[in-house]
């Protein structure tokens, strides 16, 4: 019975721990949280770039995506989009609608 006692006990002092609005955050524990967002941000945005050169590049012929690299859009993307359904005999069309 004691040992059940002393569980009790110890259930509701953490109880009281995890509502209490005094107790303070430890400084590791915020360092630790903003490490991980500032690396969960660069890995976002990270993703977020990769996917807008896919798109630009979407939109270049390709004399100029062997020409370098740019973060402007190209006028191509509809003769691109035409040349891929014409190769794929208008199933492209199909799937997007």
């Amino acid at each position: 019975m004691a040992k059940k006692e002393k569980v009790l006990e110890h259930t509701s002092a953490l109880q009281q721990n995890r509502t209490d609005p005094d107790m303070k955050v430890k400084p590791t524990l915020i360092i630790h949280r903003i490490i991980c967002y500032i690396v969960l941000i660069f890995f976002s945005i990270l993703c977020l770039f990769f996917f807008y050169i896919l798109l630009v590049n979407a939109s270049r012929s390709h004399y100029d995506i062997m020409s370098g690299f740019s973060f402007l859009p190209g006028n191509q993307f509809i003769n691109n989009f035409q040349r891929i359904d014409t190769i794929s005999k208008g199933l492209t069309q199909r799937y997007l609608l």
